[in-house]
């Protein structure tokens, strides 16, 4: 009950009136100044209870890991954690392997270094090691011209997988010490040469190297690509109504923002007339199309809703293509609604509602004159109880039936996939699905649920029913499967997140969600490489350890906040499009 009062917005943002007096005898400073000294105390009381009760759920819930291993052990799995420890405890315990593997590699050649994990980089340096007889990777002094490595730590931005800026700048300082070259490299082969220097000017007063917070230190981009003349390569994009009463109010932007995107996208697209180059071909200009357009993100679900779907809701009766790479709200696409009430149909022929929105939903697309001129006559939905005659016009409904029925009977006697695979044949969902707006996208997560089903029984699933309940409960619990990622070559608009996009490159970027926070509410994590520390939130609580540097790792997720905004200005061509509020309605 403490912890919900300093929880409580009203008592935290209580309004402080106005006026020396609060009441007969009691000044309003007087009452301000206790306020104060009991949210002071309020919040002492929450870390020292939060470090009590996290130290004790540690110890509660070892159990629960001592069941996970043995669990493993049991089915022969080892998750890749588990690759990263076994492998790194094999070339440290073992000198014959060890010596085995550094004589075997005459040459290593890392790339991306800035994504490497302690564990990983453990594992390299023992690799290169001069001395065979060295297990304490700190104290490694590589061979000679042995181990290569290249990275940028401006584009470390996998902090939650462990891969930190501190370690990059720990291996590279002791590396140097010990004899290792560096070189700078500055030239950026991808952006022309406005896009660059916006960068630069954005980035270079935030990335200042400091090593407490893990900044990076900010190397400039020098150009390589001239721009085009007559035709800008970076637009502001105004966010038409990003005003509530009287504020700026991120509710509004997250309203508007969306269409206005797909309309500018949309003028690019069809109207703009501008042109483009190409990764495999840099000097020939191309028209611009869809294809060459991305949408970043930071995340894709907020709260529980996909805010993708405000965007794809602007591009598609725009009849602007897009595919969604990586998308995290897969059960709730409307395809997948749509197969999963089939699929429970078939199941439970008893559930009139899932058979009818199967015959009515998209797999058999039957209007509702002929559904209710059916009910009238048959009293119900009911793939086993089908009236011997029926009026003409009433027939697809009959087949419709009679295919759940058969279905239906041979359900358990078949792989799932094949029960999905002969729906989708003998309704023809392939041509209806790929025909809509956004078809290749909605195509690619049907099938998906195919794949889903072989994975199913390979992990030891029985049932039809098992796979359907499976699926049921994904959806409800909110469970965000992962959509598949379409082949490079499709067609269409990218929407993904800058995490994913990492690595890559596109002729226009326009970055998404600028309402997210690049700051955390609460620090997450601490880690103490010197101490072999990893302090974490637990059920919501925070031990001792991080509440004691609780403001210097917020401080940390924020750098890696912009680091994350510099990743995603990066990944641009020829043209980055901006979304801005301005400083007055």
């Amino acid at each position: 009950l403490l912890v919900e009062l300093r929880k409580n917005r009203d008592v935290k943002r209580a309004r402080k009136g106005s006026g020396p007096t609060y009441a007969k005898g009691v000044t309003r400073a007087k009452v301000l100044d206790a306020r104060d000294r009991l949210m002071q105390a309020l919040d002492d009381f929450q870390f020292r209870a939060d470090a009590d009760l996290s130290a004790l759920l540690h110890e509660e819930l070892m159990a629960c890991v001592d069941m996970y291993e043995a669990l493993k052990a049991r089915e022969g799995a080892l998750d890749f954690l588990d690759l990263l420890v076994r492998a790194r405890d094999l070339m440290k315990g073992n000198a014959e392997v060890r010596g085995h593997f550094q004589r075997r590699f005459r040459r290593i050649f890392v790339d991306e270094f800035q994504d490497t994990d302690p564990l990983q980089a453990e594992l390299l340096l023992l690799l290169a090691a001069d001395n065979p007889a060295e297990t304490r990777w700190q104290q490694v002094i590589p061979v000679a011209g042995k181990l290569f490595i290249v990275g940028d730590p401006k584009q470390s931005i996998y902090r939650f997988r462990r891969a930190d800026v501190d370690v990059y700048r720990r291996v590279c300082e002791m590396l140097i010490e010990r004899g290792a070259k560096p070189v700078e490299l500055r030239k950026s082969f991808r952006s022309v040469s406005n896009i660059q220097h916006l960068v630069n000017t954005a980035f270079e007063p935030l990335m200042d190297g400091d090593p407490d917070t893990h900044q990076a230190r900010y190397v400039a981009l020098e150009p390589s690509r001239p721009d085009h003349p007559g035709q800008p390569s970076a637009v502001v994009l105004p966010v038409p109504s990003p005003y509530g009463q009287r504020f700026i109010a991120a509710r509004e932007i997250e309203r508007c923002l969306p269409d206005a995107v797909g309309a500018y996208v949309d003028w690019l697209v069809k109207k703009s007339g501008w042109t483009v180059t190409e990764r495999h071909a840099h000097t020939r200009r191309v028209p611009l199309e869809a294809r060459h357009i991305c949408i970043l993100f930071r995340r894709f679900v907020s709260y529980g809703e996909d805010i993708t779907r405000a965007y794809v809701e602007a591009l598609e009766p725009r009849g602007v293509k897009h595919l969604l790479v990586g998308g995290k709200a897969f059960h709730d696409r409307d395809e997948i609604e749509t197969l999963r009430a089939a699929l429970m149909a078939i199941e439970w022929p008893d559930d009139q509602l899932s058979v009818f929105a199967t015959l009515r939903g998209a797999l058999f697309a039957i209007g509702d004159e002929e559904l209710l001129e059916y009910h009238r006559i048959a009293s119900r939905f009911h793939p086993f109880k089908i009236p011997e005659s029926l009026p003409s016009g009433l027939e697809p409904i009959r087949d419709g039936l009679t295919l759940l029925r058969t279905l239906h009977a041979r359900r358990n006697h078949r792989p799932v996939s094949d029960t999905i695979t002969a729906l989708l044949d003998h309704t023809r969902a392939h041509v209806g699905f790929v025909l809509r707006p956004g078809g290749e996208q909605a195509l690619a997560n049907v099938l998906h649920v195919s794949e889903l089903a072989r994975q199913y029984e390979l992990e030891g699933g029985m049932s039809f029913r098992g796979f359907v309940e499976a699926l049921r409960e994904a959806a409800q619990g909110g469970q965000a499967a992962e959509a598949p990622i379409l082949e490079e070559g499709s067609d269409g608009v990218r929407l993904m997140t800058v995490h994913k996009a990492k690595g890559l490159e596109f002729p226009v970027v326009t970055p998404a969600d600028i309402t997210a926070r690049l700051t955390p509410w609460d620090a997450s994590r601490h880690v103490d490489l010197e101490r072999g520390l990893c302090a974490l939130r637990i059920g919501g609580w925070s031990p001792k350890d991080l509440n004691d540097h609780k403001a210097l790792e917020i401080t940390r997720e924020q750098k890696e906040g912009e680091r994350v905004a510099y990743v995603a200005a990066t990944r641009a061509r020829d043209l980055l499009v901006i979304p801005a509020v301005g400083d007055e309605p």
